[in-house]
């Protein structure tokens, strides 16, 4: 399928493995960026410029026809502009554009000037305690990568190569970005010098999906992840002596309302046709059983389907909790934390995408299709032919499924409030979910991954924006 993907002597499937080994959290990905940055410094260095962003990496491969969009592309872009053509529209969020994306604009068409595409991956891992069968789990106690970032960088280093070796006809930006789970890379990544130099005028990326089988692609235009945001709740009281409960203010008990309380918001406060979730997934006070406890801390999650939502959410949780106050004669403080932005997939390139895989499984067993798809895949064959690209994989199978949204959270939303573009999910076949301390992915994703991500852009560089 594709040109066989070696960093200095090892497969993608090995260095998939290697960085499974060293998950480290959000801005302390020393020891990932260092290995990024020696496998990146094998590749053919002709084409491609490095830069870091903290404990990020972005890497510009230079296109070969984009004259007037080389490694200065992009630089003092204006934070809301998307490119070319791409007119107004570009603060995310603004007016009644807000719930439906429109902050990310329009892509606009392809012109004389050359034009840069994006492509990101996130690195960092989770503090979860490993129990997978592997012989390569985590070195790193108490952390590791159950949200397939190690699949992701994996796949981003193998279409990084083939660029490297393959030059694409326009600029191609890979962002290897930190702290995805928090307290979030991607927008402060976004309004940095170093991003801005080389901003790109389309953006795409892929999470894995474990309930699709290998091949499977996933996606739909619109909504695809929604809208998330921490929730931390601290209540003080006054401790004291378990036998004495008149002469304090329990917040154990406090507490416990509170989460009572909190599950009415989602069934009483929301729009029946809209969606939400209020979680509280940890509650922690007291120092022992005979001592009544002063303070309580509660940890959770909102995710809701729109803006409309999410603020209705918290205008309640904080009226509950100023009844708690009231009710229980405590203080309390609450703390949203991370906050990360719906993921809006533009309704244009999601759809021209979403016929390219369609057009990818047309030839391939996966059934009859339009013919202007068959065509479709034809034309992506030889452009590729054209740039001496052999595949050694034989050819590339894979379907698309039109999915749902889902009360997923990334901050890759936080990019396409910005710049158009879009993500989808890849199927890798396993039995435990995202955060699971088990999950193992089917590794022969990462190769379907790479073959389609590569003809796409390939593809999407001749087809133009």
């Amino acid at each position: 399928m594709q040109d066989v993907q070696v960093y200095d002597g090892l497969t993608l499937t090995q260095i998939r493995r290697r960085l499974h080994e060293i998950p480290e959290p959000g801005y302390e990905e020393f020891e990932t960026q260092a290995q990024l940055l020696a496998w990146i410094s094998t590749l053919p260095q002709d084409n491609i410029e490095v830069k870091t962003w903290r404990t990020g990496v972005l890497v510009m491969v230079r296109g070969t026809e984009a004259a007037g969009a080389g490694a200065e592309a992009g630089a003092g872009a204006d934070v809301g502009t998307v490119g070319a053509g791409a007119g107004a529209g570009a603060e995310a969020g603004a007016g009644a554009g807000a719930e439906a994306g429109a902050g990310a604009g329009t892509v606009g068409a392809a012109g004389g000037a050359g034009f840069t595409i994006g492509y990101r991956t996130d690195i960092d891992g989770l503090p979860i305690v490993e129990e997978t069968s592997y012989d390569f789990k985590s070195t790193h106690p108490g952390f590791m990568h159950a949200c397939g970032h190690d699949m992701h960088m994996s796949i981003a280093l193998g279409v990084l190569r083939h660029f490297a070796v393959h030059p694409p006809k326009q600029n191609l930006l890979m962002v290897f970005q930190p702290a995805e789970e928090g307290p979030g890379g991607a927008k402060p990544m976004l309004v940095s010098d170093e991003f801005n130099l080389w901003r790109p005028d389309m953006m795409l990326a892929l999470h894995i999906a474990p309930e699709y089988p290998v091949g499977t692609i996933a996606t739909r235009e619109g909504l695809l992840f929604a809208n998330t945001s921490e929730l931390f709740i601290d209540l003080v009281g006054l401790g004291g002596h378990a036998a004495y409960p008149h002469r304090t203010r329990d917040m154990i008990v406090a507490g416990a309302h509170l989460i009572t309380q909190l599950q009415s918001i989602v069934s009483r406060n929301v729009d029946p046709l809209d969606s939400a979730v209020v979680t509280i997934g940890k509650l922690t006070g007291g120092t022992k059983q005979n001592i009544i406890a002063e303070t309580a801390r509660l940890e959770g999650t909102i995710r809701t389907m729109s803006m409309t939502a999410m603020k209705a959410v918290k205008a309640r949780i904080e009226a509950l909790v100023k009844g708690i106050e009231v009710g229980f004669e405590c203080k309390a403080t609450i703390d949203y934390g991370a906050n990360y932005t719906q993921v809006w997939n533009d309704s244009g390139l999601t759809q021209e995408f979403m016929e390219f895989v369609q057009g990818m499984g047309a030839l391939d067993g996966l059934g009859e299709r339009h013919q202007a798809q068959a065509e479709q895949k034809a034309e992506a064959q030889a452009i590729r032919q054209a740039r001496g690209v052999t595949d050694t994989g034989g050819q590339l199978s894979v379907e698309l499924v039109e999915c749902g949204p889902a009360m997923t959270g990334e901050d890759f939303g936080d990019f396409l409030a910005k710049i158009p573009g879009f993500m989808f999910w890849l199927g890798v076949d396993t039995p435990y979910g995202l955060h699971h301390s088990k999950i193992e992915p089917n590794e022969g994703a990462i190769e379907v991954a790479v073959g389609l991500i590569t003809r796409y852009i390939e593809w999407k560089c001749e087809r133009g924006l």
